[in-house]
C-alpha cells in the first residue's frame, strides 16, 4: 500500500490566471520603460522633470511587480480575497503614471499649461532683445588662410553663429503697456546643446574702437559651465569696491520701459541655449518668453587655445588679418561680481 500523499496540481484556471498576470505585468513594465526612455529625448522637457518622471515610472513598475509576486506566492485564496484591492492599486498606479505623462507632454518652458477655469494664460508682455555680437570674436572652423577678412568686416554674425562667450552680451527690454502690475518672476537658461571646447579653427573679430553698451537697469553674469547655468549680479551703477545691488525676483517693472542685461562666461562649454523669462501680469501668470523666438539658439564658445585675429583695413582699402597676442578681454563695462545669486 502506497502511503505517499498524492501530489496536488493547480487547476487549469489558476495556470491561466498566472499566465495572464505575467503577461499584463510584462506589458506594463515595457510600456513604462518606453515612456521613460522617450522622455529623455524630448528637448523641451527640463532635466528635473525627466528625473521626476523616471522616478514615478520606476515606482510604478516596482509596485506592480511586487504585488504580482505576492499574489503568486500566496496562491489562489489570496487572489480571490484581495482581487478588488489589487485592482484598486493597479488603477491608482496607472493614474499616477498617466498624470505624470500628461504633465510632461504639456509642460512649457515656464511650467505646466494652465488648467484653470479662466482658460489659457495671458499673452506674454512686449519683450524685445538685442544680441550684441557685432564686434565679438566669431568662431570659424576653418584655418586662418581660408578666412575672407572682407566678409568678417562687412557682415555681422547671426544669432545662431558661434561667438566668443566673453565678448557678447544680451539686452532684454520689456515695455509695460497698461497700469496693471507687471512682474518678472523668473529667468533661466534652457540648454539645447553642450559640447567641448573646439580644438581647431580660429577666432576672428572686426577691427573696431570698442562696442558701445546701451543703458540697462540690472545685469547678471551667467556661468554656462555650471549645471544648471548660474546667475550672479552685476551692478551697473556703482564704482569698484562698492556693494552690488542685487535684484530680487519677483521684480516689479516700475518704468514704462526697462532693460535687463546678461553677460556670459564659459571656460569649457560650447553651448547652444535660449533664455526663458516668466512673468505675472495683473496677478496672473502669462505665457513665458523664450529668446530667440524663431526657433534658433544663441551659440557661444570658450576662449580655449584657439588663435585669435582681428581684421584691419589699411589705407589701400584691402582687408587683412592681424594675429592677436593677448587674451581677448570681456566687453567694456562694470566688473563682474562673483558672488553666487541664482535667478529664481
Amino acid at each position: 500500500m502506497d502511503d505517499r500523499t498524492p501530489t496536488r496540481s493547480d487547476p487549469p484556471g489558476d495556470s491561466n490566471r498566472s499566465a495572464q498576470q505575467k503577461t499584463w505585468s510584462t506589458a506594463f513594465t515595457t510600456l513604462c520603460s518606453i515612456i521613460g526612455l522617450l522622455s529623455w529625448f524630448l528637448p523641451d522637457i527640463s532635466l528635473d522633470r525627466k528625473i521626476l518622471l523616471t522616478i514615478v515610472l520606476l515606482a510604478a513598475i516596482v509596485a506592480v511587480e511586487s504585488r504580482m509576486a505576492f499574489i503568486r506566492e500566496r496562491g489562489k485564496k489570496i487572489w480571490d480575497r484581495r482581487y478588488l484591492r489589487v485592482g484598486v492599486i493597479g488603477f491608482a498606479v496607472t493614474a499616477i503614471v498617466a498624470i505624470a505623462l500628461i504633465f510632461q507632454l504639456t509642460a512649457t518652458p515656464g511650467g505646466p499649461r494652465s488648467l484653470s477655469p479662466s482658460g489659457p494664460r495671458k499673452a506674454a508682455p512686449n519683450v524685445t532683445y538685442a544680441w550684441n555680437a557685432f564686434c565679438a570674436h566669431r568662431y570659424l572652423s576653418r584655418p586662418a588662410d581660408l578666412v575672407d577678412p572682407k566678409e568678417v568686416a562687412e557682415t555681422d554674425p547671426a544669432v545662431d553663429d558661434p561667438v566668443l562667450a566673453d565678448d557678447v552680451w544680451l539686452d532684454i527690454s520689456v515695455r509695460r503697456e497698461s497700469e496693471a502690475e507687471l512682474e518678472l518672476t523668473g529667468i533661466r537658461i534652457e540648454e539645447v546643446g553642450r559640447n567641448a571646447t573646439p580644438q581647431t579653427g580660429v577666432l576672428v573679430r572686426p577691427a573696431t574702437g570698442g562696442c558701445a553698451e546701451g543703458t540697462a537697469q540690472y545685469a547678471w553674469r551667467v556661468e554656462l559651465d555650471e549645471h544648471p547655468p548660474a546667475f550672479s549680479p552685476v551692478d551697473l551703477n556703482t564704482r569698484p569696491g562698492e556693494p552690488v545691488t542685487r535684484i530680487l525676483l519677483p521684480y516689479t517693472i516700475k518704468a514704462e520701459h526697462e532693460t535687463f542685461r546678461l553677460y556670459f562666461s564659459s571656460h569649457g562649454c560650447a553651448c547652444r541655449f535660449r533664455v526663458v523669462l516668466t512673468w505675472r501680469h495683473g496677478g496672473q501668470q502669462t505665457v513665458p518668453t523664450a529668446l530667440p523666438e524663431d526657433g534658433r539658439r544663441f551659440f557661444v564658445v570658450p576662449r580655449g587655445s584657439l588663435p585669435a585675429y582681428r581684421v584691419e583695413q589699411p589705407s589701400d582699402g584691402r582687408y587683412s588679418m592681424i594675429q592677436e597676442t593677448l587674451t581677448p578681454s570681456p566687453p567694456s563695462g562694470p566688473a563682474r561680481d562673483a558672488a553666487p545669486d541664482r535667478a529664481r
